[in-house]
């Protein structure tokens, strides 16, 4: 069986049979829930604990990415971008 990539996904029918009972609905989306991890019987922990090890990291770095725009005024924003292309 081919490598399958934890990742979040907009429809559990994107996930292999296998893993769908690992899923649990969050934001518009479907997300590996870590509590169900522990109960799966897996031949390799060790690559899936590194899987969602670099999915946490991400998270992190999105969310650090985000807070630098956190006070920005979209409609500001929106005003001054068709000033300067005027």
């Amino acid at each position: 069986m081919a490598k399958f990539k934890f990742k979040k996904v907009s429809k559990l029918e994107e996930v292999p049979e296998l893993y769908r009972g690992l899923y649990v609905e969050r934001d518009g989306g479907f997300v590996v829930d870590p509590a169900k991890l522990e109960e799966f019987e897996w031949d390799d922990k060790e690559e899936l604990s590194g899987a969602l090890e670099r999915e946490r990291e991400e998270r992190r770095r999105a969310k650090a990415d985000l807070e630098k725009y956190k006070d920005i005024d979209p409609e500001k924003a929106r005003e001054a971008l068709t000033r300067r292309k005027a």
